[in-house]
Order: structure tokens, then sequence, then C-alpha cells
């Protein structure tokens, strides 16, 4: 199924008449507006990348979702969840170990992006997993 994403989330703010810090945060349409801004980052970083990546989403017949699935140009996929939280925990990681199972050896890894600090390793049936900051696609670090 299809999903719709702005290129600027700046203008899907006004449009949705959030003008402040504080109303992004405490809005219903927070956790959409930054799956999003993460999509369209990788969307633009896969303009210019090295290797062939393709954006996608996966759901299952069960209503088992990813957000982000990365086919790379060799076939591996990278599934991404988005979070808006500051902590993670295994129950983040159920779309990914789903999209692991149906992709079989295909998949890589899965990453959930979070609102948090630190770099967290997760073991998900013996499928390798990481929450990582969402600071770590911000520009100069």
């Amino acid at each position: 199924m299809p999903k719709l994403h702005f290129v600027d989330t700046g203008l899907a703010c006004y449009l949705l008449g959030i003008k402040n810090y504080e109303q992004l945060v405490y809005s219903q349409y927070f956790g959409g507006l930054f799956e999003n801004l993460i999509f369209m980052e990788l969307t633009k970083h896969s303009q210019w990348a090295l290797n062939d990546a393709r954006l996608y989403h996966f759901r299952d017949k069960r209503k088992n979702e990813v957000d982000i699935v990365l086919e790379q140009c060799n076939g591996q996929i990278i599934g991404i969840e988005i979070k808006a939280a500051a902590t993670v925990g295994t129950s983040d990681f159920k779309g990914l170990t789903k999209l692991a199972d149906f992709a079989g050896n295909k998949f890589s890894h899965g990453i959930v992006f979070y609102s948090g600090a630190n770099i967290l390793p997760f073991n998900q049936e013996g499928i390798k997993m990481y929450a990582l900051p969402v600071g770590l696609l911000q520009y100069g670090k």
C-alpha cells in the first residue's frame, strides 16, 4: 500500500498549523512527521550514495509493518523503524523480525531510529538489530 511523504516537513507543519517545538512534540502528527523526515533524508542520501539503493515499505497480511525497507543493489535488505520515543524495547523490533523471516538470507540487519542518545545492540532471534539515535543523521557531527 503506498504512503504519502512530504518533501518539506516544515511545509507539512505549516499546513497542519504547527508553529513551534511544543506544538510539534505534543501533536498527534509528531510520529508521522518524524518518520517522514527520516524517509526523506534517506531518499536524498540514496541519490548520491556510491551504492544504488531503493526504498520501500513492508506490511504483511497480519499487519506487521516496517517503516522503511532499504534494498541494496546486491539484493540485501535493511529494515528501518522510526520511533519518536526516547527509549526502545524489544517490542519495537517486532516488525523487523517479521521482515527478517519474510526476506530470509537477504535480510542484512534491522535499525530502529529513536530520539534517545545511545547506540544499542539488540539480538532478536539471532538477527542483528540496532537502536540508533536519530542525531547520527545530523550533518557536520
